[in-house]
């Protein structure tokens, strides 16, 4: 089977795929009764926030270590 070069690995990051499905389901379901019309309403929104999203977390994930680092510290055992 072909595999995707490792530097390929930040846009197939799962947590963000399933978050903004997650999140734009919760938005299209209360907005639109639950059929066929709804599906297509979440599927264009989830479409719309993952590729708006993914620059920011591709941005933004590489400094969260180090700010997690600075604000807290490791527990005496």
């Amino acid at each position: 089977m072909a595999r995707l070069p490792h530097r390929s690995a930040p846009f197939l990051y799962g947590q963000l795929a399933i978050t903004t499905a997650v999140a734009t389901a919760i938005g299209a379901f209360q907005s639109v009764p639950l059929r066929a019309a709804a599906l297509v309403c979440w599927a264009a929104a989830w479409v719309a926030a993952w590729l708006l999203m993914l620059p920011i977390v591709l941005a933004v994930s590489p400094l969260l270590p180090r700010r997690v680092a600075a604000i807290t510290r490791e527990s005496p055992e």
